[in-house]
């Protein structure tokens, strides 16, 4: 793990802090890797002991405080201070001077639960259970987990049990698909896990089966957001957008069925914008958003329910899943910017109730090369988080798939380009949309066969914008009638449809910014129709509404 740290930059010290009764010699002080020592001292009571105190203290012939320095490690109350405000404890530690420590609070296990896809679903679409399991003891661990569903009318029905078996300090995800043909009406998926110490967790999550003729709810459920949309001028608009704007776009969002959100790009290093976020780890000299686009958005998204991915964003490095393949150094770096980006963001926004999962903002059509050289060793490395949280990836309009590449592949969700929005066919934009749509029903269906017993989830990117060429660029809001048609297609294939992007193409009337100009108001207030008649037909709003 160290290895991989020092890949950031190789100056930033590692720092552990051990349990209460270490056992430390100085063959394993001069063994180590790690830079800081930070000690626990609640067996001592005070922090005041001396470097000397601490090695005598712990009575066992281990260590002292020569030890320590001989080793060239270092222990000190600046570093004792930092975990004691980790646990919310306001105390000033100086040395010489002491205070009463507390014992640890962090517990030694932990749980979550994700279903995917996290919006309602056909009764066509098997959903997946995920469970994680996180050991933070030294010690290999055997947890029991029990997996059941209750209906509307409460009945109670146990769907899977299982041992959990989970190594020290690692983390087990445990995944159960249940067919949905028979859960019509509003369920409850409910966990429950025990294990040593009378350690027990439970969760639940909310599930939504609808009845209905095509495989995928007919409606966009989630959406894309591009936070470059709240850059003053990137789009036609009234007045530069605020931080009001933003959590009033999303509300709109929510009314018309989108609980689902997908944050394109966290930054736009690559186009010498900056970043979305208050970074500590990246210079953001001149940032383009006077407010954080990110946080924002989670923020809202909490408030309202909704699920969010968070993008990783490209970095310096904007094709490198293109023509990086092969280039051991660019993947190394993009690597190591996408650990520190993912890394920051979960420091940052990693409580908030509405981190869903990551989407690698990385695109591509050579699937399987691009996942042996970027995709499966950062979804890897995304999963030392919260294992169950899914990785999302939106393959290009000609993807290379293959049963081994899906098989091969680490990522969880793809959500394929339709690709419309430049009339793209095989490896030509004609700008001329009609020629892809007429395309779009042999596509999914053949996305859909590579799918099949594949084990990963298909989603349908549905793009709502329009160029006119010749070159690619200056996009615009379409007509509604070209939408309608991609979804009623699409709607055929896939289990969740989402729709890129909503930022200055979908814009609700009630918004001072327009953003996007009169045609993206007009594509709302469309949408907003088609959604109302789509909801009464399946019974989710009262049909007298109007």
């Amino acid at each position: 793990m160290i290895e991989i740290l020092r890949q950031f930059e190789a100056d930033k010290p590692v720092m552990i802090s051990p349990a209460g009764t270490p056992i430390i010699s100085p063959q394993v002080l001069a063994d180590s890797e790690v830079d800081v020592l930070a000690l626990w001292l609640d067996n001592f009571g005070k922090l005041g002991a001396s470097t000397s105190e601490i090695g005598d203290a712990n009575n066992d012939g281990h260590t002292n405080g020569a030890d320590f320095l001989a080793s060239g490690r270092r222990i000190g109350a600046q570093f004792l201070t930092a975990i004691l405000v980790a646990t919310s404890i306001a105390t000033a530690c100086f040395a010489g001077e002491g205070a009463d420590l507390p014992s640890e609070t962090t517990p030694g296990y932990a749980s979550s639960m994700t279903l995917v896809p996290p919006v309602k679903v056909s009764s066509k679409v098997e959903v997946e259970i995920r469970v994680a399991v996180r050991n933070h003891t030294t010690k290999d661990a055997r947890f029991e987990l029990v997996l059941s569903t209750r209906a509307a009318d409460g009945r109670e029905r146990p769907l899977f049990g299982s041992p959990v078996e989970v190594a020290k300090l690692g983390q087990q995800v445990i995944s159960h698909r249940l067919p949905t043909n028979d859960l019509i009406g509003n369920n409850t998926i409910r966990y429950q896990i025990t294990g040593p110490d009378r350690f027990k967790d439970t969760g639940s999550w909310p599930l939504q089966v609808v009845d209905c003729q095509s495989r995928a709810v007919p409606t966009v459920q989630i959406g894309w957001i591009d936070p470059g949309a709240m850059v003053p001028n990137a789009y036609p608009q009234r007045r530069p957008p605020t931080e009001q704007d933003l959590r009033d776009a999303i509300d709109a969002y929510l009314a018309v069925g989108i609980t689902g959100l997908i944050i394109t790009y966290p930054e736009s290093i690559y186009s010498g914008r900056g970043l979305y976020y208050p970074s500590q780890v990246f210079r953001n000299d001149g940032a383009p958003v006077a407010f954080d686009v990110v946080g924002t958005i989670l923020n809202q998204a909490s408030k309202n329910g909704q699920h969010v991915f968070v993008g990783l964003g490209r970095g310096p490095d904007l094709l490198l899943t293109w023509t990086g393949f092969d280039d051991a150094g660019r993947n190394r770096a993009a690597l190591a910017h996408s650990m520190k980006t993912a890394t920051e963001l979960w420091a940052l926004y990693g409580e908030e109730p509405s981190f869903y999962g990551w989407y690698l903002t990385h695109e591509t059509n050579d699937i399987a090369r691009a996942s042996k050289a970027y995709y499966n060793p950062i979804t890897e490395f995304l999963r030392t988080f919260e294992a169950d949280k899914p990785v999302l990836i939106s393959p290009a309009g000609t993807p290379i798939l293959s049963p081994a590449a899906l098989a091969e592949s680490k990522v969880d969700i793809f959500a394929y380009q339709d690709a419309v929005g430049s009339g793209y066919v095989p490896y030509e934009n004609t700008f001329k949309p009609e020629r892809r749509i007429d395309m779009l029903p042999e596509v999914f269906a053949r996305y859909a066969r590579r799918h099949r017993d594949s084990g990963k989830h298909l989603w349908a990117n549905l793009e709502i914008w329009q160029m006119d060429g010749p070159e690619y660029g200056k996009s615009y809001p379409p007509e509604f009638q070209r939408v309608q048609l991609q979804l009623e297609i699409e709607q055929q294939h896939v289990d969740v449809i989402t729709a890129y992007t909503l930022s200055g193409f979908m814009e609700p009337p009630t918004s001072g910014v327009e953003l996007g100009g009169p045609k993206a108001v007009h594509l709302y207030e469309a949408y907003q129709d088609y959604y109302r008649d789509r909801a009464k037909e399946m019974g989710w709003v009262s049909k007298s509404l109007p």
